[in-house]
Order: C-alpha cells, then structure tokens, then sequence
C-alpha cells in the first residue's frame, strides 16, 4: 500500500509470493458485501478481501505470521502438531 496502511487497489494473484489467511469482518458487512456483489453480477472473486476492493471498500492489512496457518489438510494438521511441539533454541531471536 501507499501509506502502509489501507488500500485502494489489489494486484493479480499471479504477481504475488504468498499471502495469508485468515482474514477478518464482521459478519453482517461481509454478508451485506457478497449479497451486493451478486446484485452486480459479481460472482468470481478469488477471496473476500479481492471483492471488497472490487466493491470499492477498504482493506486494512496487520503483520501476520508464518505459524498462523490454516487446518484443513492432514498434512496442515502434521506441521500443526510440530508446532506444537518445537522449542526454540535460546540462541535464536526473535
């Protein structure tokens, strides 16, 4: 974003590395949000934050963090549980 802080714009998926769910709203803005959008004939957006910039609402981004990851997968279980059960060393800083 221009400030850091809110945006006005998105970019192709294609021209992105990574990004990270989960994101955030509040349920009746999100439920007004895709009942407009279908209203408009708007029914391919890739996520919810990719819809609300087609809607011309703002995002607002907050540091994240590679542990913050999504279960939905055994595999996204394993590297949960490996999580869990890592130390760090003293060593190592934040």
């Amino acid at each position: 974003t221009e400030d850091g802080v809110v945006s006005t714009g998105s970019y192709p998926r294609d021209n992105l590395k990574r990004t990270q769910t989960p994101q955030g709203f509040t349920i009746g803005k999100i439920c007004d949000l895709h009942r407009r959008a279908l209203e408009a004939g708007i029914t391919n957006s890739v996520a919810s934050c990719t819809l609300m910039i087609e809607m011309g609402e703002q995002v607002y981004f907050s540091a994240g963090s590679e542990k913050n990851i999504k279960l939905t997968t055994v595999e996204d279980i394993d590297i949960f549980k490996a999580l869990l059960k890592a130390k760090r060393s003293d060593w190592l800083k934040d």
